[in-house]
């Protein structure tokens, strides 16, 4: 049965956890800020040109977690489990959160909405990793979390393929400065994605399927909420946050779920 616990293929959804987010901030449009700041169009005939760092990225990690679902199968014998430095190494060197960078802000709605699927998709593999050597002689709630590492690994490569596909249909894009509101937007997005797969003890099981709906209280220092629909179902959930801008560093997000 070494195998089975990442070819389980049953959709796992994780709600919100509480506490808030760590408050760590995402690494969203954040070039320094002086004076004032210009939308500037990304270069290329189309929006894949502007895309090609992340897609060719999304690509990478895809065979960089791969390979280490092999390395922690090779691991899992029975009802034991014993990780090899190697295996630690390779979880190590994997943080979707470095792809979000490479993100623009401003992305058509649907164009936006496949690249945040196909975020979601990694971080939620990734995050499914997160317990494999923290609790290793809690074999069932280990299995558990590798499993909800399968279901975003079986529809990754053709939803990548599918964002490609559009974003070379897509007219070249501008990328929207720091401060606006598209950027805000998806910073509050991603720190979604992030939180909901790893805070509190997630560990993975959250794909971003729909865009969420982002509601602001203020214009700056903001407060506000995003309302995302719970995978595999029809039903919603509205977290508040906050967010603050800090020039040269971009936004911080945190998330208050109960």
């Amino acid at each position: 049965m070494r195998s089975s616990a990442l070819l389980l293929l049953a959709m796992v959804a994780v709600a919100g956890c509480g506490g808030g987010s760590s408050g760590s901030t995402t690494p969203v449009a954040i070039s320094p800020t002086t004076g004032t700041i210009t939308p500037q169009t990304l270069p290329g005939r189309t929006a894949a040109d502007a895309m090609a760092a992340y897609f060719d990225a999304a690509q990478a990690m895809d065979r960089q977690l791969t390979a280490a679902a092999t390395l922690i199968n090779g691991g899992i014998h029975g009802n034991t489990m014993n990780f090899d430095q190697a295996t630690v190494d390779a979880l190590a060197a994997i943080e979707p959160a470095t792809l979000a960078s490479k993100i623009p802000a401003g992305l058509p709605p649907e164009l936006e909405r496949r690249v945040l699927l196909v975020q979601s998709e990694l971080v939620s593999r990734r995050a499914a990793f997160n317990n494999v050597t923290r609790a290793e002689t809690d074999h069932p709630y280990v299995l558990r979390c590798l499993s909800q590492g399968a279901p975003p690994a079986a529809r990754f490569s053709g939803d990548l393929a599918a964002a490609r596909s559009l974003a070379a249909r897509t007219p070249s894009i501008t990328n929207a400065a720091p401060t606006s509101r598209s950027a805000a937007d998806l910073a509050v997005a991603l720190q979604y994605i992030e939180s909901a797969n790893t805070c509190c003890g997630s560990c993975g099981g959250v794909i971003l399927i729909q865009l969420p709906r982002i509601s602001w209280a203020t214009t700056h220092d903001r407060d506000g909420t995003i309302t995302v629909t719970v995978p595999s179902t029809t039903l919603t959930e509205t977290i508040p946050f906050t967010a603050h801008f800090t020039p040269g560093r971009g936004w911080s997000i945190q998330l208050q779920a109960g």
